[in-house]
């Protein structure tokens, strides 16, 4: 359940600076643990918002120095409005060590308590929870405020969501770098993060998980994705919303390509944006130039659409369709890596702005190769997804990321095989149905190396987060930029090997949604505008420089990273601080997961009845 936020984050920015004015950084030291307001952890760790009924619920009971018999014997589910008992529990006496954190952890469970209501979990003699629900439409609001917490990213109009407004923004005509004369409109997009560059690489990587809700492993009309009243400027036009929603980006993305196929790497300033509201943003934007990276995500994510909207908008659909095939006809006649070495921000010109580079592009380029095979049919693409399993044998090994699309690839081969989900092994299908000969495919079956990929790498996530102390499948050297959208990724890859039948890993896929949401070392909701403690400072310029007192909800911020300091534990190395960027920052490409998982386990608005 979505909860205000304490009233504290215009009134506590002072001080804030004061505090930053105080503190010298050490020469040594590449960051600092920047100050922020007091909160004291709850006394349990735990999924703020709530559970289904029939799922999994357990909390986790960071244990003192005490030996077991000084602990107590039993927790008590109570309700929350009367404080009478309901259910009560044992507490185990098991300890998990929780390697990341160094946490001691018993788990409390309680997923045999599945009445639907409002509740607090007491740990007699320790303490008491604030309120969370169970109930089975529990993730639906976190959905919605997710999905339009992107719709308040866009770019060259004015937006109004949930109270929070901006007017229309950057509309000014962008100009090619270093070409004085190529000014040219180019409005549109999400803004990608806490300012208002906008890039190619992270911008594809957030609309396939959009789109993903529309592939066929999936029963989109089961979950909250099929919705069309999510509030926002599209409702009710007969279209998912979130189908509209990554529309909107696409639209932008579309404009990035040029005449010969190749797309602009990214549209941004020379420098970082200063802090203002978008439309105090004035500074000139620049195109940037292509890489064979943005431009062969670009032709991946652009077959994929093709075929999400071949329905909602056939015309939309050929678009997308014709500029893939454009931007596989540049790939071709580039085979090379563009630039060489991969984007770098040019050397000659004080660029501060972010880069996104990727000197390895052979991902995008199967990525590419698949979602076209499987779009098209045409047996062109195939040497290109053969490259695939002779590059990622093991299919999956890691979550996804802006610069690692592989596992795309491998799923929209999946979703063009006729044996998905039963697990046969006849090879892929060619454009008018006749299987593929020997010398085209492999004989033993796509499909069968595919589930066993990705049971592979699902069993291995699970039997991981069995042994933690936290639900998440975050490893030691996780915690990096975004650790919780690394998190998050984790869980989409779980949920696509459930939903195909290659391992039962459902409840490891929503730890992750639990451990964003307060089930954590620090006991801290990453996401603003839900839990009981959600990120007040987020690092968003407009949450920021506008005259509310809450942040824009709805966005996961960054979470831990190893690079912030005030912690030997760098699952623990976070600051809720508007200038701690490298931990409280919000982005499209981390928001996007969240959308995804939160609708998968939401179940689809019933019609209105009169």
């Amino acid at each position: 359940m979505r909860r205000p936020t304490r009233r504290v984050r215009k009134t506590t920015r002072a001080l804030q600076v004061a505090g930053l004015l105080v503190i010298a950084a050490s020469a040594a030291a590449t960051f600092m643990l920047l100050p922020q307001a007091s909160f004291d952890p709850p006394p349990v760790r735990m999924n703020q918002i709530g559970y289904r009924s029939h799922d999994a619920k357990r909390a986790a009971w960071i244990v003192p120095k005490t030996p077991p018999e000084e602990w107590p014997s039993r927790f008590v589910i109570r309700e929350a409005a009367t404080g009478e008992e309901v259910w009560s529990g044992k507490v185990p006496t098991k300890v998990q060590t929780d390697a990341a954190t160094g946490d001691a952890v018993v788990r409390l469970d309680f997923s045999s308590f599945e009445l639907p209501g409002e509740f607090t979990l007491d740990l007699e003699g320790v303490g008491e929870t604030s309120p969370f629900r169970i109930a089975d439409d529990v993730y639906a609001e976190l959905y919605e405020g997710a999905l339009r917490a992107l719709t308040f990213q866009r770019c060259g109009e004015a937006v109004e969501i949930d109270g929070w407004s901006h007017p229309a923004c950057h509309r000014a005509r962008v100009m090619v770098l270093g070409d004085e004369a190529s000014l040219q409109p180019l409005p549109g997009g999400w803004h990608d993060a806490g300012n208002y560059d906008r890039y190619v690489p992270p911008a594809v990587f957030a609309v396939w998980h959009l789109l993903l809700t529309a592939s066929p492993l999936f029963d989109s009309s089961a979950a909250r994705w099929d919705s069309d009243a999510v509030g926002l400027p599209e409702s009710g036009n007969g279209v998912p919303d979130v189908l509209d929603e990554a529309r909107v980006e696409l639209s932008w993305l579309l404009q990035m390509q040029r005449d010969d196929g190749s797309v602009h790497h990214k549209l941004a300033k020379i420098d970082w944006t200063p802090v203002v509201a978008p439309e105090a943003d004035h500074e000139r934007q620049y195109l940037f130039a292509v890489s064979s990276a943005a431009t062969a995500g670009f032709a991946g994510l652009t077959a994929r659409a093709a075929r999400s909207y071949r329905h909602a908008d056939p015309g939309f659909a050929r678009r997308c369709e014709t500029a893939a095939l454009r931007a596989w006809d540049w790939l071709e006649s580039h085979p090379e890596v563009v630039p060489e070495g991969g984007f770098r921000n040019p050397p000659d010109v004080r660029i501060q702005g972010g880069e996104y580079g990727d000197g390895n592009d052979r991902d995008e380029r199967f990525w590419a190769a698949a979602e076209l095979w499987a779009t098209t049919g045409d047996p062109r693409f195939v040497a290109g997804v053969r490259e695939g399993f002779q590059r990622w044998p093991r299919i999956v090994e890691r979550p996804m990321t802006w610069s690692s699309m592989a596992p795309a690839g491998f799923i929209a081969i999946l979703e063009r095989e006729e044996p998905v989900l039963d697990g046969g092994t006849t090879g892929p299908t060619g454009k008018d149905g006749e299987p593929f000969g020997e010398s085209e495919a492999d004989p033993r079956g796509w499909s069968t190396q595919i589930h066993t990929g990705f049971g592979h790498y699902a069993e291995a996530v699970a039997a991981g987060i069995r042994e933690k102390g936290h639900p998440t499948a975050l490893g030691g050297g996780d915690y990096i930029w975004g650790s919780n959208a690394i998190s998050l990724s984790a869980g989409v890859l779980l949920v696509v090997a459930d939903a195909m039948g290659a391992c039962e890993s459902d409840e490891a896929a929503r730890g992750q949604l639990h451990y964003v949401l307060g089930a954590n070392s620090l006991g801290r909701s990453f996401v603003t505008g839900f839990g009981w403690d959600p990120p007040r400072f987020p690092h968003h310029h407009p949450s920021e420089t506008d005259d509310q007192d809450d942040p824009v909800a709805g966005f996961v911020v960054g979470g831990p990273n190893l690079s912030q300091t005030g912690s030997d534990r760098p699952a623990r190395r976070y600051a809720d601080t508007f200038e701690s960027y490298h931990s409280n920052e919000v982005a499209i490409n981390w928001n996007a997961p969240l959308v995804f998982l939160a609708g998968y386990w939401s179940p689809a608005r019933q019609p209105e009845t009169r």
